[in-house]
């Protein structure tokens, strides 16, 4: 047993208090150690692949523009294809004043709302 005690353990143990009866691998710690990390590792694993069920796509907030450019979808053609093209000839001047008057109207409106007014110095108070 002491030629056993002497191959296994390492060259750093200099301890006085190991003798024949001293256990050869450390009563097992070791194996409880990777057994728990193994559990912890299965647990975490666990709890990504719930989550993945639950989880949203946040790329289309961050590029909202790039999916409105996106291709109609196919039942929007049955609607395009009615559409007809109107050449500048064939608007009387009396609808010309008409189209006029609503782009001046709505380039307003957008104008109003695209605008920010300041409310004042933009302060976080983390004391509260």
């Amino acid at each position: 047993m002491g030629v056993c005690l002497s191959c296994l353990r390492g060259i750093d143990d200099d301890d006085q208090s190991i003798n024949e009866t001293t256990p050869l691998i450390n009563d097992g710690h070791d194996y409880d150690k990777d057994r728990r990390l193994k559990e912890r590792e299965e647990q975490l694993n666990e709890i990504v692949n719930d989550t993945n069920d639950h989880l949203i796509d946040i790329q289309n907030f961050f590029n909202p523009l790039e999916s409105s450019m996106k291709d109609p979808p196919a039942e929007d053609e049955g609607r395009t294809s009615q559409a007809k093209l109107i050449t500048n000839e064939y608007i009387s001047p009396e609808e010309k004043a008409a189209l006029s008057e609503l782009h001046q109207e709505l380039f307003k409106i957008v104008k109003e709302d695209t605008t920010v007014d300041p409310v004042g110095p933009l302060i976080a108070n983390f004391n509260s």
